[in-house]
């Protein structure tokens, strides 16, 4: 999804001719990821990362040759993207993603949709996307599918990485389409797929963990 996100807010801010691209918000994925697609769109790029995030973040940043901020509460860097930016790119995310699903599926809908990582507000962009088909009749469903979130939590032991898990459960209390999944099931899935000759990614993995929870 955040890679959607981010492919969205690397071409409108191409078409409306900006000439570099920065982003000071709360999101190391989305930062990491706009990282990305700003280089292969030949767009300078600027993004900050919390003490927070990953090894993996860092790496595909610094790897696409961004410039890496200093984090700051106070003031934010000339022409970062808004919330606002943000907040449009998604819903335009889950647009195009459920005209996807629709299109693929030979414009019928799946009963029901996994979006690993996603929020309690991206799911609703979802829901809202799948509205718009049923009500401009480009489905033959008779019904949006039922949208849920996967979200990892790393095990309870690693205390470094505990405001993941806290974060994991807050979103779960606050919504019953949040699904929480454990850092080691993810890993044993990904485990038994690599020795049946696929290889996935751990997103991939909890939305499989996830479907296993849901009752038919």
């Amino acid at each position: 999804m955040l890679d959607r996100v981010a492919s969205v807010l690397v071409t409108t801010a191409k078409a409306a001719g900006r000439e570099k691209l920065t982003y000071a918000g709360e999101s190391d994925a989305l930062a990491a990821a706009l990282a990305v697609y700003a280089a292969h769109a030949g767009l300078p790029c600027a993004v900050t990362l919390s003490s927070e995030a990953s090894d993996l973040e860092h790496l595909r940043a610094s790897a696409a040759g961004a410039t890496l901020l200093e984090p700051s509460k106070d003031t934010q860097p000339d022409g970062a993207l808004s919330a606002e930016d943000i907040s449009l790119a998604t819903r335009l995310s889950a647009h195009t993603i459920a005209c996807e699903i629709a299109e693929q599926m030979q414009w019928k809908l799946p009963e029901t949709l996994i979006i690993p990582g996603a929020t309690p507000a991206d799911l609703l962009h979802f829901e809202q996307a799948f509205d718009f088909l049923l009500e401009h009749k480009w489905t033959n469903s008779a019904r949006a599918p039922r949208c849920f979130s996967a979200h990892m939590a790393p095990p309870p032991h690693a205390r470094d990485r505990a405001p993941a898990r806290i974060a994991a459960q807050a979103l779960r209390q606050f919504s019953d389409q949040v699904i929480v999944i454990e850092e080691d099931l993810i890993r044993e899935i990904l485990l038994s797929m690599a020795r049946a000759g696929w290889m996935i990614s751990p997103g991939a993995a909890a939305g499989v963990a996830a479907a296993e929870t849901l009752p038919a």
